[in-house]
């Protein structure tokens, strides 16, 4: 990866690196205090979190324990969120004071990380320019590490790539009469479909097998940055009693929907005449997780793209 810190004004360090993922990943390596944890800070750091508000007015209080043995008690204040795409906190240093905005930006075959530090003090930015640099960069390095490496013990994914672009995926997806053609495994329709594609908007989808049987889903739109990123809730309490007991056979009567409501998150990176297209999908439990492995999510989710992959080719050569 090619990594790069930028000429800035005075008062100012800026630090940028491209990484090969979407922006959601990024921000939820930041903004996940368990995996921020784990790559804050430069080579050879450790932290101590004690607090960790991500919100307008929230503090970030810990400890960062360098490699020779020294403490860095530390408090941050956070002045701005806006989900993958801008954090803005103050470092309330008395001897280092800055304001730091971190910027997620899409690119071609990934996203831009951009650290923009601010310092009160023009002349302690240029003392510390050097220094904060070459920390960053290592900062980098881990985040780098930490993303190639790191998977949720109750998260399950799969990557494709696509001869089509973004608006096309994006399209295909929120478009209830173009979602209904594709979704679910082969040989099932889709009786009902409807979708309200914007933040908070709901959606409903019948999934109908070969012997009749409907198995409903429907969710809501949490998060829509159209063309290249979504997140939407699953939530599966209306599929038949059967469907439950194989997810959990040991369920209690009361336990309507042991599956819970389920997260999944789809980014797009568009480059090189392809889309690659990274889905995610977050469990309410590790166990949870495997019992949809042992269901044949890899094979269902497989078809299902599949079935993609063939409608947009369709499209295209029409």
């Amino acid at each position: 990866m090619n990594a790069s810190s930028s000429s800035a004004p005075a008062g100012a360090i800026v630090s940028t690196r491209h990484f090969n993922v979407g922006r959601d990943r990024l921000f939820e390596a930041f903004s996940d205090p368990a995996q921020l944890i784990q790559w804050w800070g430069p080579k050879g750091f450790t932290n101590t979190f004690h607090k960790f508000d991500l919100r307008p007015g929230g503090d970030w209080l810990f400890t960062m324990h360098g490699p020779d043995g020294k403490d860095y008690d530390t408090v941050k204040k956070f002045t701005e969120v806006i989900p993958c795409q801008r954090i803005v906190f103050q470092h309330l240093e008395s001897v280092h004071r800055f304001d730091m905005t971190l910027i997620f930006e899409a690119e071609p075959n990934g996203s831009r990380f951009t650290w923009h530090m601010l310092f009160e003090s023009p002349a302690e930015a240029e003392k510390l320019r050097s220094f904060i640099t070459a920390a960053n960069e290592e900062n980098f390095d881990r985040l780098e590490a930490h993303l190639s490496s790191h998977v949720s013990a109750d998260e399950w994914s799969m990557t494709r790539s696509f001869e089509a672009s973004p608006a096309d995926l994006f399209q295909a997806w929120t478009d209830a009469a173009t979602f209904s053609q594709w979704w679910g495994p082969h040989a099932f329709t889709n009786a009902v479909c409807i979708t309200d594609p914007r933040p908070g908007g709901e959606y409903r989808v019948t999934m109908r097998s070969p012997d009749g049987t409907d198995y409903p889903l429907h969710g809501r739109y949490l998060e829509i940055q159209s063309p290249d990123l979504w997140v939407m809730t699953m939530d599966c309490t209306d599929h038949p009693p059967a469907w439950h007991d194989v997810v959990k056979p040991e369920r209690t009567p009361e336990e309507t929907n042991p599956a819970g409501v389920m997260r999944l998150s789809v980014s797009l990176i568009e480059g090189d005449g392809h889309t690659r297209m990274d889905l995610r999908i977050r469990f309410v439990s590790p166990a949870i997780r495997d019992a949809f492995v042992r269901m044949g999510i890899q094979d269902g989710w497989g078809e299902s793209l599949d079935s993609l992959a063939a409608l947009l080719a369709a499209k295209e050569s029409k």
